[in-house]
């Protein structure tokens, strides 16, 4: 850059971790020239939960899910932030259409109650420094589905006979 002030904006997209990018100086006057190098290091916050449904991962996702022939399921999710001296904002958007949990301070459980379904929640904290990261996990609330073959009666024949099968579902 030939700007007095040059600036350049970091990205590190890892939930918790930190990256350490080299960032060099060179000024140049009158044929002569002098160099700097700097470590900068980028700490993202920690956007990781814990939960009283069972951990599991879906298309690479970390999923909550819960098993249940019930309307509902009461999810209780436990902040584990390893970056929460550095916190200073969180909000969860559960994706089900209901109020955003937000706080400005460090909390330990929230509980929310999901319908049956698959959700998207989002998992946002951003730290004192301004840095922020959303993380998304998977929820889901329900049971296998219930499915079969109906045998339609007349399943005697040869090689090459057609038979036929209906399929029957559940709830």
């Amino acid at each position: 850059s030939n700007n007095a002030n040059p600036s350049h904006v970091f990205n590190n997209t890892n939930s918790g971790s930190s990256q350490s990018y080299n960032v060099s100086l060179t000024v140049t006057a009158n044929g002569c020239s002098t160099s700097i190098t700097k470590v900068i290091t980028i700490q993202n916050p920690d956007a990781s939960l814990l939960s009283n449904f069972e951990a599991d991962t879906l298309n690479g996702f970390p999923l909550f899910k819960i098993c249940t022939d019930n309307s509902s399921e009461e999810i209780i999710l436990t902040n584990n932030s390893s970056t929460s001296s550095t916190n200073s904002t969180y909000s969860i958007d559960w994706g089900d259409g209901t109020s955003v949990y937000s706080s400005s301070s460090n909390w330990t459980q929230v509980s929310h109650t999901y319908s049956l379904g698959l959700w998207d929640l989002a998992y946002t904290i951003t730290s004192t420094s301004g840095c922020s990261i959303t993380k998304i996990y998977k929820v889901f609330v329900g049971s296998n589905p219930a499915v079969g073959l109906s045998n339609l009666g007349n399943t005697t024949g040869c090689a090459g006979s057609l038979f036929e099968f209906s399929i029957v579902t559940g709830k």
